[in-house]
């Protein structure tokens, strides 16, 4: 199964932000329009990741796989505060340090796509490091705050919203053989049918373990697609 943190979606015009990283930037913003509503705003990304070989040559592979993110630079304390405190490895660049203009650079902690470069980065933040040699001045947290993935926390699932996602998948379309011709009919009625074929099968148990493994479904991505699949799994042991 794919990694969901490292889907691509378009994102306020670009597609080479990851989820992982988006889920970063947002929460940040988040921090910032709890804390300080009158300086809230976006944060503009103006370098992305999965650059390959095309990035800015003076990030050097930083943004060559995923993760790897640069952000405007707005001189708000608060902001950069929320950027570390949502999980990110990230500091202030400033022309000092480089051919650069004032900017974020960073990337979330443990993004399981890094170059080496950046990992290396990631290493240097947690020893007090400025990923370039350089002792961190900004903002440090103890303990380091860690990513909340997904972001916003999808911790508000109740059995009625399971229910009705399962009666979904239960009601949805699938294809089964009969007399060797294909038909269609709803997931539902080929779990009945098999049940009443199959012999020495606790119907009660299967539920339970359905639900089970519902349950076990990462936060965020839960869909039709993985309940089905729960149900067909958990349906076939308990049918042996």
């Amino acid at each position: 199964m794919a990694d969901p943190r490292l889907a691509r979606p378009l994102w306020r015009g670009r597609t080479n932000v990851d989820a992982f990283t988006i889920a970063c930037i947002e929460h940040a913003e988040q921090i910032v329009r709890d804390e300080a509503p009158k300086i809230a705003h976006q944060f503009d990304v103006t370098q992305g990741s999965y650059q390959g070989d095309s990035g800015d040559p003076d990030s050097g592979t930083t943004h060559r796989l995923g993760g790897g993110v640069d952000l405007g630079y707005c001189g708000h304390a608060i902001c950069y505060s929320a950027l570390r405190r949502a999980g990110m490895f990230i500091w202030h660049r400033d022309p000092s340090q480089g051919d650069w203009k004032d900017h974020f650079h960073g990337a979330p902690i443990g993004h399981p796509f890094m170059d080496f470069r950046l990992a290396a980065q990631e290493t240097s933040y947690f020893a007090g490091g400025d990923g370039i040699g350089g002792r961190d001045t900004g903002p440090r947290f103890t303990p380091i705050p860690q990513p909340v993935w997904p972001y916003p926390p999808e911790d508000d699932v109740t059995p009625e919203d399971i229910e009705k996602v399962a009666a979904a998948v239960l009601a949805r379309p699938m294809k089964v053989k009969r007399d060797g011709k294909a038909v269609t009919i709803p997931v539902e009625q080929v779990l009945r049918e098999t049940f009443q074929r199959a012999e020495r099968v606790d119907e009660d148990a299967i539920a339970n373990r359905v639900l089970t493994k519902i349950q076990m479904i990462p936060p965020g991505t839960m869909d039709t697609d993985s309940i089905k699949a729960a149900v067909l799994d958990a349906f076939r042991q308990g049918t042996g």
